[in-house]
């Protein structure tokens, strides 16, 4: 009874610790996600400022207005 008992705590701690790691994975993966698209609309928009373009200019009014009204 009491081997089944322990068996039972380890299998629970052990079950824990894999929904621990798998949260984890997933908190990272969500932030390099976020990382990832910063970095990328980060990108464009700086080649869209740093060129003198009116289609880029047009570009960039719009993008700054969205991201002005999604923040």
């Amino acid at each position: 009874m009491l081997a089944s008992a322990a068996f039972l705590a380890a299998l629970l701690v052990t079950l824990l610790f894999a929904l621990a790691l798998l949260a984890l994975t997933f908190l990272l993966f969500a932030i390099s996600l976020l990382a990832a698209t910063a970095l990328l609309s980060t990108t464009a928009l700086l080649a869209a400022f740093l060129s003198g373009s009116r289609r880029f200019d047009r570009f960039v009014r719009i993008a700054l207005f969205f991201h002005s009204i999604f923040l």
